[in-house]
C-alpha cells in the first residue's frame, strides 16, 4: 500500500515527530497521575483531608493537561491523515506510522510512534485501573463516615425513657425527671 503525501515529505516527517512528542507527554502525564492516585490513597487511608484535597486539585490539573494533549494528539493525526490521504477511521495510529514508514528516514519514527502508541496504552490502562481502586477506596471511607456520624449522632440523641406500669404498659416519662428515687 503506497501513500503520496499532498505535501512535501519534511513537513510529514516534522508533524510525525510532533506528533510522538504528544504521545510521549501523554504517557508522561499519565505516570504522574499515577503518582498522584498513590498520594490520593495515602491521604485517605493516614486521614489527611487537607493534603487528600491538595492531591485533588493536582489530579484535576493533571486530567485537564491529558485532555488537552489528547486534543493535540487528535489535530496532529488529523493533519497526517490529510497529508498521507489517510481514511482509516479505527487503528489510524497504526495506518499512519505505516505510512510514515514509507517516507524517506522514516521507517525508524513510524516505528517509534507504534511503541510511543504501547506506552501511551499501557499506562492509560494501569491509570483506568487505579482510578477504579481509587473510586472503591473513597466510596468505603464515605461509608465509614457515614458509620461515624450516625454513631456520634445515636450518642448525641435525647434517649427515650420509659415508664412501666403496675399493667405492664410502656407509657413515655419525662427524659428531665431522673428515674431513679434521690429522695430516699
Amino acid at each position: 500500500m503506497t501513500h503520496t503525501p499532498t505535501r512535501p515529505a519534511t513537513d510529514v516527517l516534522a508533524e510525525a515527530t510532533a506528533l510522538l512528542g504528544t504521545l510521549r507527554q501523554e504517557t508522561r502525564s499519565y505516570k504522574t497521575l499515577l503518582h498522584q492516585f498513590a498520594q490520593q490513597h495515602t491521604a485517605i487511608g493516614q486521614q489527611q483531608p487537607a493534603q487528600l484535597e491538595e492531591v485533588t486539585v493536582a489530579v484535576s490539573e493533571v486530567v485537564h493537561e491529558l485532555n488537552q494533549l489528547r486534543e493535540q494528539r487528535e489535530a496532529h493525526m488529523d493533519t497526517l491523515s490529510e497529508r498521507l490521504q489517510i481514511n482509516a477511521s479505527e487503528n489510524r495510529l497504526v495506518a499512519i506510522a505505516e505510512a510514515i514508514g514509507y517516507q524517506p528516514a522514516g521507517k525508524e519514527l513510524g516505528e517509534d510512534l507504534l511503541d510511543a502508541r504501547s506506552h501511551l496504552r499501557a499506562q492509560a490502562e494501569v491509570a483506568h485501573q487505579q482510578c477504579d481502586d481509587l473510586l472503591f477506596t473513597v466510596g468505603y471511607a464515605m461509608q465509614m463516615g457515614h458509620e461515624r456520624l450516625s454513631l456520634m449522632k445515636g450518642m448525641a440523641a435525647k434517649r427515650s425513657s420509659n415508664v412501666y406500669t403496675a399493667k405492664g404498659n410502656a407509657t413515655q416519662g419525662q427524659p428531665s425527671r431522673s428515674l431513679l428515687n434521690q429522695v430516699g
